[in-house]
């Protein structure tokens, strides 16, 4: 259970879809762990953090010691670095707000970036815009939230469609995080708490740096811009 979360899992729609299927219908049965599945493993896995830090360290059991063991090792890239303490689980959400009028125009469609601000986490660094999901809130319903708050839009959640998801290790935490793509809003999108936010192309994508959860993220944005620029006559990676 905990290798196959703490590897990156990542769930693309199907091609040539995105800008008219329903959102119940993007997601296509695949081979790897659902989502859903992740997020259900990764419930249980916080649960069993909860219990340990109520536990004295001297009264561990040895099967968690083992399952926090097996949790570090199953990352090879990061099983030298990250502490035993990611089991602590952060369920957040991203959100890539495409803008698909230049295709109208025969342009590119353009994705939105926001910059994490001095003083946080990954400052100076590009990523999706989002955040956490709230006790008894739904992931929709944090994109919906969140973007309100970051940037000042309005949006119903039916606009949101999954688009892709990443399980990522950080030093002290193991974020979850789906990505949604969204083409249909209100309002225009402002760094409403005083980050700077970018439009860029797909090839303009690629020149910025984004947080190490974010970067797995690219392609599949990538290939949905594409696939948006296809959809609606504009010009697509056409260099």
């Amino acid at each position: 259970m905990a290798s196959a979360l703490s590897k990156q899992c990542m769930i693309s729609s199907s091609p040539a879809s995105l800008s008219r299927q329903s959102p119940a219908h993007c997601v296509q049965p695949v081979s790897r762990p659902s989502l859903a599945a992740c997020i259900r493993r990764a419930s249980r896995r916080t649960r069993h953090w909860e219990q340990s830090q109520t536990a004295p360290m001297s009264g561990a059991s040895p099967q968690h010691a083992a399952h926090a063991t097996c949790t570090a090792a199953a990352t090879p890239a990061a099983a030298s670095t990250v502490p035993l303490h990611t089991d602590r689980l952060v369920l957040v959400v991203g959100i890539a707000l495409v803008d698909t009028a230049p295709c109208a125009q025969g342009g590119r469609p353009r994705v939105l970036l926001a910059q994490r601000p001095p003083g946080k986490a990954n400052a100076g660094l590009w990523e999706y815009p989002g955040g956490k999901v709230d006790p008894g809130e739904t992931p929709e319903g944090a994109c919906v939230r969140e973007l309100r708050e970051e940037l000042g839009v309005e949006l119903d959640a039916s606009a949101l469609q999954p688009l892709s998801f990443v399980s990522w290790p950080y030093p002290t935490f193991h974020l979850l995080m789906p990505l949604y793509v969204c083409t249909r809003w209100s309002g225009q999108p402002v760094g409403a708490e005083g980050q700077a936010v970018v439009w860029v192309t797909e090839q303009e994508m690629a020149t910025y740096p984004l947080t190490p959860a974010d970067v797995p993220l690219a392609k599949d944005v990538a290939r949905a811009l594409r696939e948006l620029a296809a959809a609606h006559g504009g010009a697509g990676g056409r260099s």
